[in-house]
Formats: structure tokens, sequence, C-alpha cells
């Protein structure tokens, strides 16, 4: 008896082992079936700079295209550093490990197609003319390295000139408009410029514009035609450098370039308080004026003043993305980044107030013109802007292939300094930029 109940917990066990196998290798089957399921997937990875609200849009998109292409698995990931994220890119870069698709470092665009490290998309602009027909041409142009198309915009900005209204209507001036020229607006600035009985400035005309906007606006040039030579020492450089030191120096219509610094890095924090009457900056700068004092700012803006007789098209800005050149997967990650520069990834830009539309028609710039909370007049003037003809890049015409910008920005940032406190007159500014440009130009071709 003693026996048969031996053999009957044996089978007992034995049963209940079975059931035990029997489902650890359902178990594993299915995660092993799982696994491989995920393991045919398609990997990409995605990167751009680190900012909140941003990383949360973009994660947002990610999961909207996984949506669509369930074949395929992505990730992105935010690169923080703010100033260092060319470093990291580079350091990436080198290192063999960078990220399907990221965000070229401004201003880097033509080094990095230069240097290899992306890759050319004409084959697919060239299969996919429905798609990339959308964009306008003269931006794929500005994407141009040679004879390749090595990024795509993310986003897109215009240079333009804001002014307060109530300090305008205050003076009895009339507003600025699309055929502003820069005497109009130093007569404007010096009547908008306030001072107590000390003669200390309470309320300025203007902040100093970009010197890069002022050279471009005025018809000068930093480099020759096939970027082989700086021509930083010409007139009309110089012309536009004798502009901008005046206003601070002999008008004294703007705070001096150290007194911006010191209060913000030649910020609009006195725009917002509706102490300071002008101010050159970029379409996306309007989101920043939902900040100001409503009860001593009304804006609006219009395109940059020009010089008379010269007539120069739109200064645009963007965010260039590109697809790395080691990328295991060019196909797959080709398809990523025409979504993310795609009408509905545009919209959620346009939606923040980061661009305005890239696509001259269709669903951003419908949704811009018909539902975006914004004053029609606002909308009037970026639609008008855009239609201008002759649109010029500010990272081509700043930016040289041949040279890392940021050795540029270097270069300027070093000499501007000294330029600024008095060291140099616009003629020597211009000559030194000059020589260091080129010094620097040799030295990289030559390596």
């Amino acid at each position: 008896m003693e026996h048969v109940k031996v053999i009957m917990s044996r089978q007992k066990i034995g049963y209940f082992v079975g059931i035990v196998l029997l489902f650890l290798s359902f178990l594993f089957n299915g995660c092993s079936k799982k696994e491989a399921k995920e393991a045919k997937k398609i990997s990409l990875v995605w990167s751009g700079y680190e900012y909140p609200e941003f990383n949360r849009i973009r994660i947002e998109q990610t999961k909207r295209f996984e949506e669509l292409h369930p074949e395929m698995s992505v990730r992105y990931n935010p690169i923080s550093g703010g100033s260092n994220y060319t470093a990291k890119i580079l350091s990436l870069a080198v290192g063999g490990i960078l990220p399907d698709i990221f965000f070229v470092p401004v201003g880097s665009e033509l080094d990095f197609a230069r240097r290899g490290i992306l890759l050319d998309l004409t084959p697919y602009i060239e299969k996919d003319k429905e798609y990339f027909g959308q964009i306008p041409s003269y931006l794929i142009n500005f994407m141009r390295y040679r004879e390749g198309i090595y990024s795509m915009p993310g986003n897109l900005g215009v240079h333009c000139l804001f002014y307060n209204k109530k300090l305008f209507d205050a003076e009895g001036i009339p507003y600025p408009d699309e055929n502003w020229t820069w005497n109009g607006f130093l007569e404007a600035a010096i009547k908008l410029t306030k001072r107590d009985s000390r003669g200390v400035a309470y309320q300025f005309g203007t902040v100093l514009p970009i010197r890069v906007t002022l050279i471009y606006s005025f018809g000068g040039e930093i480099w020759n035609k096939d970027r082989t030579k700086s021509i930083f020492n010409s007139p009309n450089n110089i012309k536009a450098l004798t502009f901008y030191q005046e206003l601070y120096r002999k008008y004294k219509v703007a705070p001096s370039p150290l007194k911006a610094k010191v209060e913000g890095g030649g910020d609009i924090p006195g725009f917002l308080m509706g102490r300071v009457a002008m101010f050159e900056g970029i379409t996306a700068d309007r989101q920043r004026l939902r900040f100001a004092d409503k009860e001593k700012v009304d804006w609006g803006f219009v395109p940059i003043p020009k010089v008379e007789g010269i007539n120069k098209g739109p200064f645009m800005r963007y965010l260039r993305i590109g697809v790395s050149n080691k990328t295991k997967h060019p196909d797959a990650a080709v398809e990523l980044l025409k979504f993310i520069v795609g009408p509905e990834a545009i919209k959620d830009w346009i939606r923040v107030g980061d661009s305005i539309p890239v696509r001259q028609k269709g669903l951003e710039m419908e949704y811009f013109l018909k539902e975006y909370p914004e004053k029609e007049e606002v909308k009037e003037t970026i639609f008008e802007i855009l239609n201008r003809p002759n649109p010029v890049s500010y990272y081509n015409f700043y930016g040289n292939p041949n040279v890392p910008m940021e050795l540029v920005n270097k270069i300027m940032i070093m000499n501007y300094d000294l330029f600024a406190l008095g060291k140099y007159t616009p003629k020597e500014f211009a000559k030194k930029m000059e020589d260091d440009l080129n010094k620097l130009l040799e030295k990289e071709m030559r390596e």
C-alpha cells in the first residue's frame, strides 16, 4: 500500500513538473517569437537639441511615425549641452556612433557635408519628386553642397523688424512698412529715444541690429563667390559697420554692445517692458512677445529695412536635419526624415511658434492662415515676406564649407568685442576680420 502511495505521489509530481515545463515552453516560445518579431523591426535613432517642450513634441511625432510604420522601431534621443551641441555631434561622428538622423549644428551644414558626415539625399529627391517638390526650390537649394543635397529644413524663420505701435503713436510717427530704409529707421530711432534731466536714456529707439544682417542689407559680402577668399574689407561692409557703430556712439539711440551684453546678450527685455521702440529679430521671436507688458506694448513687424538703391530678398533661418552617412538603414532613415520635416510636423512647430509655414500650399499654410491664433496683419506680413523674390540663407551667406562655423564665430566675436570697445574703427575692424578669416581659410584648406 505504501508502495502504491509512493508511485502515485511520483506520478503527481511528474504530472506537475510536466505542466510547469509546458507552461515555461509556451512562455519562452512566446517571448522568443516576440523578440524575433522585434528583432525583425528596423531600429532607428534620431537626435536634436535638448529642450523639454520640444522633446515632448518630438517624442509624440516619433510615436505617430511608428503607428504609420509598424515595421520600424524609433527612439528620439535629445542631446543636451546648448553651445556644446556641435562638439558632441562631432565626437559621435568621430566615434562612428552618430544617430541615424540628427539636427545638423547651426552654421555647420556646409562643413558637415564637406566632411562626408551627411548622406546625399539627391537620389531620394529625384525618386520622390511629388513629396520633395512641395518644398520651395530655394529651400532645397539652401541645402545644396556642390552637386548634392545633404539636409532638409525642420522649421523656418525670417529676419524682420519689430516695433512698438504705442511708442510710435505717442510721437506721431508713421509705422514702418516694407519700403522702410535704414535712414528712415535712424530718423525714427532718434525721435523715439528719451532721456531724463541728467541725459540718461530711459527709452531707446532701438537695440543694435544683428551685424550679419546689416552687412547683407547694405549689399556687403563676407566671402567671394567660390568661397576661396574673404572679402570682408569692402566698402559696403565698412558702411554697414559705420552705421552700426554710430547708432550707439554718435546718435546714442541704442545701448552699447557692452551694456546690451551685460543686460542680456543683446536681447529684447527692454522691448517687452516698453522701453525699446524697435529691434531686429526673426519671426520666431513673436512667441517671446507673449510676455510683453500689454499696457505698454502693442507690437507689429515688417521686413528688415533696406539701403536706398539696394534691394535684398528675405534673409532666412532654419534648422537643418540630415541623415548620417553611416546609417545602416538609409531608406528607412529617409522615410523618417520625410515625416519629421513633413506638413504634420511643421504644423506642430507653427502651433508652438517655432516656425512659419515651410510650404506655400497645403496643410501647414492652411492651418497658419485659418486656425493659428494670431493677428491677421501679422499673418499677412509673413505671407508677403515669403512671397518676396530672391530669398537668401543667413547660414550660407555667413558660412563657408571650407571652414568650421565655430572658428568663424570665434574670430568674429573676438574682433567684435574690441570693435565694440572702440579699439578698432570700422575700416580697421573690416581689415582685421578679412585678414583673420583668410588666415583661417588658408590653414583649413591646407590641412
